[in-house]
């Protein structure tokens, strides 16, 4: 599964995938997490969790044109690999 799971719905979402055993790539529309959120620490250690980062490290906050830039990316990942 790849998303940002930015918005509330996907957070939602995100803590059901977590319970499961599929991989999940995080795209983030802001620079490289300092610390890895609690949530996401034991399932990169079973190696299912990729994270993107499209933002410069110092971006901390997702914009209007970060938001976009990611999810231009997560349709191109999706069209090369299910279409």
């Amino acid at each position: 599964m790849v998303s940002g799971f930015h918005s509330r719905l996907e957070k939602d979402v995100l803590k059901f995938l977590l319970q499961g055993k599929c991989g999940i790539i995080v795209v983030l529309a802001r620079g490289m997490y300092h610390r890895l959120p609690a949530s996401l620490q034991q399932v990169m250690g079973e190696n299912r969790l990729l994270i993107i980062a499209l933002g410069k490290e110092t971006v901390t906050r997702v914009s209007e044109r970060t938001a976009h830039k990611r999810n231009e990316y997560v349709r191109e990942l999706a069209d090369e690999n299910f279409l």
